[in-house]
Formats: structure tokens, C-alpha cells, sequence
């Protein structure tokens, strides 16, 4: 609200540009402040974005010209990029006042960069890879520009990143210029795809890091070492693995990650591994983890209560050694199971697992003859049973037959089931 003498000056008082007040701006500014003041409401920018977007592109707007003589200018001091910065800031504010008073148009503007856009566009700009990137930014994607080591040298200067997309850049092997980036969240060095082959070998840059919330790597790397990544307790989610895996990694140390007890997603392609590490971390709702793993406890995961999705994928048959799936039972919120196993004479533990969806097990040896447990599963959509060598006995499959939504059931090999009408109502039967 103005008061009525203050409206009524509007009519009659002149405004004096700043670069006459003895301050030495650039003339762009100059002009936008004018014009973000102009006394007339159809003079002022219409807009707070208009406004923001003449001095992001640094255009010199026209300013109408005042009937009165310009007075003569006193000696200029030069500006401070912080006064230059509050005076943009105080027109964007002014603007806004002209529009509600005015009745100009207003429009959304989504801040370029998640960060202030005035901030944006008046701080230094630092060049990476051939572009200017503002110092301000909070979010930024380089990703898939072909950029080098010494591409990223100027990227230590953007100490406002929140949000950092490096995949793509195989080249980079040095993450150096990361080590200052403290107010970090989101690392994305990877975009989930392992055909991509790169030669990052050292995390040990991003160990001061602590508000990293997410952090993708390439699964094709060669990382070794997750020491450096102890000390990151905001961790939520954590990958090193791509979306298809047929090699194991070089990670075989997890014993890092036991203090990570905000880790909710975790992907991990490794070699040979102990997954007891893991077993505290009770925030985790996804594992996948691949590579020549070898799990002798299962109850490692059976503390892990809110789990949803389960991948553990070995190379070698006798990955996770059990009789039975009770050391599962009570991962009632378990959605999706995919793990290679060993020794199985009974599937009893899985009856509790009423939330899944889809079941894979590639099971190696074992003397089950029936799917009695599943029959308690209304929900499961997908259920895949492979097991390596065949056995001198039937298979029985009449639990499958109340299971309503079940859509697709590939059985290996088919020849141990003799009758196949309890799943006459499935759509899709894989007989292998």
C-alpha cells in the first residue's frame, strides 16, 4: 500500500539515473533500472521475467525521454559487484510493486539453473568446455559434452552447485575439482548405461562432500577404494552399476558403506564381496547388487524390513547357498525378488511376502517338487523358475492356480511338470 501523497508524486517526479549519482554501472543496468522505475506504468517492463531477461542478456533498453534536462553528472566511483547485484535485486522488487500497481501483465519464470536468476546473471561467469556458465548456478548439466580433465578446472569456482550431471564424459578421470563443491547433493556421473567404459579410479575428491544425498557412478570403472564415501552419512542413494552387467566390478570391500544409515537405494556391481556390511542399514527399500558375490548368511537382508526390491546376481552357481526362503520372511514389504540360489529344498518363507510382484530365481541343485508357498502370493504378476540341471522328479504346480493376477511364468526345465492346466489362466507360459 502507498499513501495518496506518494501515488500523486509519481505524476510529477523525475528519476535520476544511478550512473549520475556519481556510480559507475554498466549502461545496461543503467537503463534497465530506469526503465524498471519509469514513473508511467506503460513505460515499466510489464514483467519481472522481462526485466530479468534484459540484464541476463545484458540488452540496453530504450528509456523514454524526460521533458526536464539532464543534470550534470559528478565524478563516478566504481561499483561493487554486491551494490550492482542490490540495486538489480531492488528493481526486480520495484517491478513487481509497478505491475500490481499498474496492472501490467505477470509472468512465471522457472530461475535458469534452480538458483536466484538475478544472482545468475550477475555474478562472474567461469568457461567450461567452451561455454560461460554463471558462478551462481545451483544445478548444472554437462553431461555427454566430450569434456576432459581440464575442462573441469573452473568448475572449483561454482561453489553454489547443488546439482552436477557429469555422465556421459568418459575422458574424466580426475575429480578434483569437485573436492570444494561442499553444498553438492546430486553427482551424476553415470547415466545408467555400462556400455559406457570409463577410467575413474579415485573417489577420494569427493570425501569432504557430506551433503551428497545422491551419487551415480559408472559400473564400467575402476573403482576400487569406497573408503572415501565412509564420512557421507547423507547418502540416499548410491550406484555403480548400469542398467545391463555381464562383468564383475573391482569393489570388494563394503565395509565402508556400514555407517550409511540413510542409504535407501543401493547398486553395486562387484567382486568378489561380503554383503554383511549391509546388514544394519535398515532405511534401504532397494538392492541390486552383481559381480562374483558369495552370501553364506541370508540373514544378512532379513533385518532390512524395508526392502521392496531385492537383485543379487553371482557368477558362480553357488552364490547364495540356502534350503529354504525363510531367512526372507520378513520382508513383508518386498515387491520384486531376483537372486541366484543354491541347495533350495523347499521355497517356505516366501508365503509371507504378500506384497511381490515378480520372483526370478535361478536356482542351482536342490530337491524341491512343489510351489506350495506361492499360493499365498494374490499379488505376484511375473514368476520365473530356472534351475541349471535337471532332476530325477516332478514338479508339482497346483499352488499357481488361485493366483489371479499372475501374467507371466517361465518354468526351466519344463519337462519336470506334468500337468500344466493349473495355469491354463495365464497369459504368457514360458516352457523351456
Amino acid at each position: 500500500f502507498l499513501p495518496p501523497e506518494a501515488l500523486e508524486r509519481l505524476d510529477h517526479d523525475e528519476l535520476v539515473p544511478v550512473s549520475q549519482c556519481g556510480i559507475d554501472i554498466p549502461e545496461y543496468l543503467d537503463k534497465a533500472i530506469l526503465k524498471g522505475l519509469a514513473v508511467q506504468p506503460e513505460d515499466r517492463f510489464q514483467s519481472a521475467a522481462e526485466f530479468l531477461g534484459a540484464i541476463e542478456s545484458q540488452q540496453v533498453v530504450e528509456v523514454p525521454v524526460s521533458g526536464a534536462a539532464a543534470a550534470p553528472a559528478p565524478e563516478k566511483k566504481k561499483a561493487k559487484p554486491a551494490l550492482i547485484a542490490g540495486l538489480a535485486a531492488a528493481v526486480v522488487v520495484a517491478v513487481g510493486i509497478g505491475i500490481a500497481i499498474g496492472g501490467g501483465a505477470r509472468d512465471a519464470t522457472d530461475g535458469g539453473g534452480g538458483g536466484n536468476p538475478v544472482a545468475e546473471a550477475l555474478a562472474p561467469k567461469v568457461t567450461i568446455g567452451g561455454e560461460a556458465y554463471s558462478t551462481a548456478l545451483t544445478e548444472l548439466d554437462l553431461s555427454n559434452l566430450g569434456l576432459e580433465n581440464a575442462d573441469l578446472q573452473n568448475l572449483a569456482e561454482m561453489k553454489d552447485l547443488k546439482s552436477l550431471n557429469l555422465s556421459g564424459n568418459t575422458e574424466i578421470t580426475d575429480l578434483s575439482p569437485l573436492s570444494g563443491l561442499t553444498n553438492l547433493e546430486v553427482l551424476q556421473l553415470s547415466d545408467g548405461n555400462s556400455m559406457v567404459y570409463s577410467e575413474l579410479s579415485d573417489l577420494t575428491p569427493l570425501e569432504n562432500l557430506t551433503n551428497l544425498r545422491v551419487l551415480l557412478i559408472p559400473d564400467r570403472s575402476n573403482i576400487q577404494d569406497l573408503s572415501p564415501l565412509s564420512q557421507l552419512t547423507a547418502l540416499e542413494e548410491l550406484s555403480i552399476m548400469g542398467s545391463h552387467h555381464t562383468e564383475g566390478g573391482l569393489i570388494s570391500n563394503l565395509e565402508p558403506l556400514a555407517g550409511l544409515s540413510h542409504l535407501r537405494v543401493l547398486s553395486l556391481n562387484v567382486g568378489s564381496a561380503d554383503l554383511s556390511p549391509l546388514r544394519n542399514l535398515a532405511s534401504l527399500e532397494s538392492v541390486e547388487i552383481s559381480g562374483d558375490i558369495y552370501v553364506d548368511d541370508l540373514s544378512v537382508f532379513s533385518q532390512l524390513t524395508n526392502l521392496k526390491t531385492l537383485r543379487l546376481r553371482g557368477f558362480r552357481e553357488e552364490a547364495c547357498p540356502t534350503q529354504t526362503l525363510e531367512p526372507f520372511s520378513g520382508l513383508t514389504q518386498l515387491q520384486e525378488l531376483v537372486i541366484d540360489l543354491e541347495g533350495v529344498q523347499s521355497f517356505s518363507g516366501i508365503e509371507h511376502l504378500t506384497a511381490l510382484r515378480e520372483v526370478e530365481l535361478f536356482l542351482s541343485g536342490g530337491t524341491y517338487t512343489n510351489l506350495d508357498p506361492f499360493a499365498a502370493l494374490e499379488n505376484l504378476q511375473s514368476l520365473s523358475l530356472s534351475r541349471s540341471s535337471r532332476q530325477d522328479f516332478t514338479l508339482d504346480i497346483q499352488a499357481l492356480s488361485g493366483l489371479e493376477n499372475l501374467q507371466s511364468l517361465n518354468l526351466f526345465p519344463s519337462d519336470e511338470v506334468l500337468d500344466w492346466s493349473p495355469v491354463d489362466h495365464v497369459p504368457n507360459v514360458t516352457k523351456g
